[in-house]
């Protein structure tokens, strides 16, 4: 794939591989973004990297369950990517929806 200024993509399983210290700096940046109300941390591929990233509703499946996008920017570029966000969400009414969980059918 080309570089790109920014990526839309479904969560595809997968963690890519970091080098020694990462969990560590991860789980005090966690512990910060916890102490804020109203903010929290997404995306597992992109977790502490110093990557903007801001995940956005994008549908249901099969089973009822909420679904999402992840839209990821270049570094330092927070505010693509939600010009990015709003632009999708007023495109497209997930935003509005919300699940029944009464009739989710959850995979065993």
């Amino acid at each position: 794939m080309a570089p790109v200024e920014t990526l839309v993509t479904r969560w595809g399983g997968g963690l890519p591989q970091y080098g020694t210290g990462h969990l560590e700096r991860v789980e005090r940046i966690e512990k910060a973004v916890a102490e804020v109300p109203g903010l929290a941390i997404a995306g597992a591929t992109l977790h502490g990297v110093g990557l903007p990233a801001c995940v956005v509703p994008s549908g249901f499946s099969q089973e009822g369950l909420p679904v999402s996008i992840q839209i990821v920017g270049k570094p330092f570029d927070d505010a693509t990517v939600l010009r990015i966000a709003r632009s999708y969400e007023r495109a497209t009414p997930w935003h509005t929806r919300r699940p029944d969980p009464a009739g989710w059918k959850v995979p065993a």
